[in-house]
């Protein structure tokens, strides 16, 4: 049960104010064990943490910063490494040159967001080198730092209730992943650009897990880098900075890359400076020879500032005013050019006349809505660059760029700049008027767009070849058979295939949960290992397979049970474990368990979103719609008469084309850190997946939180098996204990009104 306390300003008669006290204290110390819980990352007593780790706290609805409170870090002995005053953070737009928090990257001191709010989760950053390889430390947080803290359940963390152990210092061999949940070698982009040796020669590889990543990354000096995220709608790379927190072109971006031969591919970079909010790159990138592929870049003014030689393919990119910019030599092969405001210019070449500027192939060029009516593809830069280039190649255009097509001004001379057009079509693919083009643009002829074409010729003696990106390994285990039982105590001959498209497997090993049984014989693509004296138990087994570059690949798992007695003790017994994982039939007399079913829209509290009925298939009169996006969440409460083990099961539609996870918290504390709700093909497709929980005696309050940047699948209808029932949301009701007595507002979980009318009867008899 969760309460709320508020006492209002009459007095207690002098003779009773003992009383009051003791019901106080109780009712306080009742709320210290009952108040909303927030997930942690990393977790507290966590070992092995990053030693770039930002610190963020979840709750199940948004945080409020207030300029007030800290947050500090300690080492474990007490002594303050770090604090991040929020009272030193100004009021309104945070773009001051009294801005409190700098970073020293590249040489240069930036000013970055070392608190800020993602959603639901608020994010707290220690500057570089807070943390040490190997040692412990802990973070407190003060309840002021947010406005909101009694509505979100706050209390402030305090010293040791949020600790940890750093892990130790990672190989040094080029070879790094990222994670943001901290289970790689950095939790950072800045923890892994300043990981690998300045002036590298030996190529280098960073992975990057599937995560949101905020904040700022800027490297130089470091060269033959691939920068390759897990997947590009499951890598978002994002951070607020613009030209008003970091007045220069050098340092107002989210990621500033000064590097020659990057390969960048996978990843969705954001500039969260909203619109108006002035110059706000998301990418600086100044090197030669770099290739970027399969990315997104989202921004307003000037997204994109390129520097050097650089292959663009397969990529989009988002702006309104002269989002693709820079003296580079730049070409973008078959990406598309996304407008998102009303009026604007797509390209701001400044190159030379020493070499090309900008050309376009084979490329989309689009608007965000149909509002967006006026754009050009191109502007000039002014007579400080005559020589300025920007070329298009057979590129769709759609109807925003205007019939005059170019902004150029009048003193340009005609005979230096050259924007041109080769056989521009509609998104029908007709072919456009071009007759009422600027003057001063050009049409290219057959021969020349042929030349554009050759991309030696453009990059004056460079052809990008786009790297073969290393496949993962396979791996499956083919014996034992899922499900396989055996008495205790067992033998089990693990057996897995496994093989690499593009090399070798390295090492196969096997695991039961987390913990390794045994790394495992090869010959050829058969790999085996014996596991021995296996005590009875169930085990989630699995086998990871690592190729010869370093990709590791998971097995799907397998369950094998070793039986011992029964769960009632008697061997060879019958009885077995229910739905509410209780001993039941057997010798043990006891019945199975009932199912408990309610409607997700009759239960669901404080979601996101809306009650919907438009796919069929559903029950109730409706369906549970949160909205797309992650870490939005859905909750509801249960009442157990008792601390139990209960099944947890949904009924739910999928008809998107990827998994939506959730984590699964009871109480605020994560119970399932990912629970797989499958696409069932069609929204009006339904089916049920199930899962083991534990919850206290009373009110439990299941928070579901969307992992997938699509949110949730759609919830029909929740059940469960086990002693205990499903409850309302929470109501607030006022209890008066007794004449003369304060009046107290309680938020009470309906079905729980037992306790409630408990806790009352003591009072008023006291």
């Amino acid at each position: 049960m969760n309460f709320q306390i508020n006492i209002f300003s009459n007095y207690l008669l002098m003779t009773n104010r003992f009383l009051l006290q003791t019901i106080i204290l109780f009712l306080f110390a009742f709320l210290a064990k009952t108040t909303l819980a927030q997930t942690l990352t990393p977790a507290n007593n966590a070992t092995d943490v990053c030693v770039d780790m930002q610190f963020k706290i979840t709750f199940s609805s948004n945080p409020v910063f207030q300029s007030s409170g800290t947050v500090k870090l300690y080492e474990s002995n007490g002594a303050l490494i770090s604090t991040i005053d929020l009272s030193k953070m100004p009021i309104g737009t945070p773009m001051s040159a009294t801005w409190p928090w700098t970073e020293t990257l590249n040489s240069n001191t930036i000013r970055v967001m070392r608190a800020t709010i993602d959603g639901k989760t608020a994010i707290f950053t220690f500057p570089i080198n807070s943390l040490v390889y190997g040692k412990n430390y802990y973070v407190t947080v003060d309840k002021a730092v947010f406005s909101n803290a009694s509505s979100l359940g706050f209390n402030g963390i305090s010293a040791n209730q949020w600790a940890f152990k750093v892990k130790t210092i990672p190989a040094s061999d080029l070879n790094y992943t990222v994670a943001a949940d901290g289970s790689g070698d950095f939790a950072t982009l800045q923890g892994a650009f300043d990981f690998i040796p300045n002036g590298n020669t030996n190529a280098a590889k960073i992975y990057i897990k599937n995560g949101v990543y905020v904040g700022l990354a800027f490297t130089k000096g470091r060269n033959n880098v691939t920068l390759q995220g897990e997947s590009l709608n499951g890598v978002i790379v994002k951070g607020f900075n613009n030209n008003n927190l970091n007045a220069s072109t050098h340092w107002r971006s989210v990621v500033n890359i000064q590097g020659n031969d990057w390969f960048i591919s996978n990843i969705t970079f954001i500039n969260t400076t909203p619109n108006g909010g002035t110059q706000a790159e998301v990418l600086k990138l100044q090197g030669d020879r770099d290739i970027i592929v399969k990315c997104e870049f989202y921004s307003y003014q000037d997204t994109v500032l390129i520097e050097g030689k650089v292959y663009f393919k397969d990529c989009l990119l988002e702006g309104d005013v002269d989002f693709i910019w820079g003296v580079g030599t730049v070409y973008f092969q078959n990406c598309e050019i996304r407008a998102n405001d009303n009026g604007g210019y797509n390209v701001m070449a400044r190159n030379d006349n020493t070499k090309h500027g900008y050309c376009f192939a084979d490329c989309k060029i689009t608007r965000k809505t149909s509002v967006t009516t006026s754009q050009t593809l191109g502007r000039d830069a002014n007579t400080s660059y005559p020589y300025a280039e920007i070329v298009y190649l057979n590129c769709s255009l759609d109807k925003h760029i205007t019939a005059e097509g170019w902004n150029i001004r009048n003193e340009m001379d005609a005979s230096k700049i050259f924007f041109a057009e080769y056989k521009s079509v509609d998104m029908s693919g007709n072919l456009i008027n071009t007759s009422s083009r600027h003057a001063k643009s050009r049409q290219l002829a057959a021969n020349q767009a042929a030349q554009y074409r050759d991309l030696n010729w453009f990059f004056n003696g460079w052809t990008p070849v786009v790297p073969v990106q290393q496949s993962s390994p396979t791996i499956a285990i083919t014996s034992p058979s899922n499900n396989t039982t055996k008495d205790a105590p067992a033998t089990l001959s693990l057996t897995a295939t496994a093989t690499d498209s593009d090399g070798t497997i390295a090492k196969v090993e096997f695991f039961d949960g987390t913990s390794s049984i045994g790394i495992a014989i090869g010959s050829g693509s058969i790999f085996s290992y014996t596991w021995n004296s296996i005590p009875a138990g169930t085990y989630i087994i699995t086998a990871v397979a690592t190729d010869n570059n370093g990709n590791k690949t998971t097995s799907a798992a397998i369950h094998v049970i070793v039986k011992g007695s029964d769960c009632a003790g008697v061997a060879g017994g019958t009885a077995y474990t229910d739905n509410c994982s209780s001993c039941v039939g057997g010798t043990t007399g006891k019945i199975a368990c009932s199912q408990v079913k309610v409607q997700a829209e009759d239960v669901s509290c404080d979601f996101p979103g809306i009650i919907e009925s438009k796919n069929l298939g559903f029950e109730g009169v409706g369906y549970v719609n949160v909205d797309n996006a992650a870490n939005t969440s859905v909750s509801f409460n249960i009442i157990a008469n008792s601390a139990t083990a209960i099944k947890l099961g949904i009924r739910y539609a999928n008809g998107g084309t990827t998994d939506r996870p959730a984590r699964i918290l009871v109480n605020g504390i994560e119970a399932i850190a990912s629970f797989s709700m499958p696409i069932t093909t069609l929204w009006t497709d339904y089916q049920n997946i199930e899962t083991n929980l534990n919850v206290k005696a009373g009110a439990n309050k299941i928070t579901l939180i969307a992992l997938s940047n699509d949110g949730f699948a759609n919830l029909d209808y929740f059940y469960l098996y086990g002693d205990a029932q499903f409850a309302g949301c929470e109501t607030t009701q006022t209890i008066s204990l007794s004449q003369g007595w304060n009046l107290i507002s309680i938020n009470v979980i309906p079905q729980s009104a037992t306790i409630i009318n408990i806790l009352t009867d003591w009072m008023l008899k006291k």
